[in-house]
């Protein structure tokens, strides 16, 4: 069972927006938490600005009033200027067909992440038809640092839109952040069912494998969950139950999971697999799963 926070979303958007404008990223259907819920939050907070990787997803924003940025690579058979959707400039090529074109764009700066972005100079920005740039900075380095406060003070200069995303966010001397998966790290819990307990003695195994060999007689618990629901078939965590943790024993099964407990824990009751006593952090290692795919395959 996956529970959703989205009062802890709002939360967390509103205590950044009283330092930062926010760019929020809604792609992948908000990572998962759903463009609608996540569109009705930030328009409750003023929060008007959004950057997707889908025309689709753009066009349904678009659609609420909003301003759309789209992150994916240009496309050439989108009718931007009557979708009223800001494409990514990502290379000369796009800059010279976008400005031929009459077309509206923002302008991504290749980093160190090297993943996409243009190469940056002072030229760029005399560009009639480029209304903003945007940076992301996937860690902490003096090289992206300073590209980052040295293109922020030029685009000033010449009024254009500027925002940047990625760890840099802790840094709250920028005036536009864009937010991503990061938002909503802390909004989710986890928990199984327990099914049955039992009874295995000395030397039996359990489950896939007979991987686990009980090395006494002790009680085992068997929760409705598996790796159906994301749970890694080599999960080596624990859970929370009774202001106690049980450990996980042998291998997840698709549907199962086994732990091992005492007389305390019962059938029908709830098992936390992260949540308020188990951090994400701690699940996630055990798990070998990073959080944005635990947001796409947790459920």
């Amino acid at each position: 069972m996956l529970f959703i926070d989205y009062y802890e979303i709002e939360k967390e958007l509103l205590n950044i927006k009283k330092t930062n404008d926010i760019v929020l990223v809604l792609k992948n259907d908000a990572y998962g938490f759903g463009i609608d819920k996540m569109l009705k939050i930030a328009n409750k907070l003023g929060i008007n600005e959004f950057v997707v990787n889908d025309i689709y997803e753009g066009i349904l924003i678009n659609r609420k009033g909003n301003k759309v940025i789209l992150l994916a690579p240009l496309n050439k058979s989108f009718d931007y200027k009557n979708l009223n959707i800001y494409p990514t400039a990502q290379s000369i090529e796009d800059i010279i067909y976008l400005e031929d074109n009459n077309i509206d764009y923002y302008l991504k700066i290749k980093t160190t992440m090297n993943r996409f972005g243009t190469q940056y100079n002072n030229q760029l920005l005399t560009n009639k038809h480029l209304k903003g740039i945007y940076m992301h900075l996937p860690k902490i380095n003096n090289e992206d640092l300073y590209s980052h406060k040295y293109i922020q003070k030029q685009a000033f200069i010449k009024g254009l839109d500027f925002h940047v995303g990625g760890s840099i966010l802790i840094d709250h001397t920028i005036s536009k952040i864009r937010l991503a998966g990061s938002l909503y790290k802390n909004a989710r819990s986890f928990y199984g069912h327990v099914l049955d307990i039992k009874l295995i003695h000395k030397g039996e195994r359990i489950g896939y494998e007979s991987l686990y060999e009980a090395p006494c007689d002790h009680l085992y618990a068997i929760l409705d969950v598996g790796y159906y629901n994301g749970i890694n078939r080599y999960f080596s965590g624990r859970v929370y139950a009774n202001n106690n943790f049980y450990d996980v024993i042998g291998l997840v099964c698709m549907n199962h999971t086994f732990i091992r407990v005492d007389s305390s824990v019962i059938r029908g009751q709830l098992v936390e697999f992260f949540g308020k006593n188990i951090k994400i952090d701690e699940f996630l290692a055990k798990n070998n799963m990073t959080l944005y795919e635990s947001y796409f395959a947790i459920k």
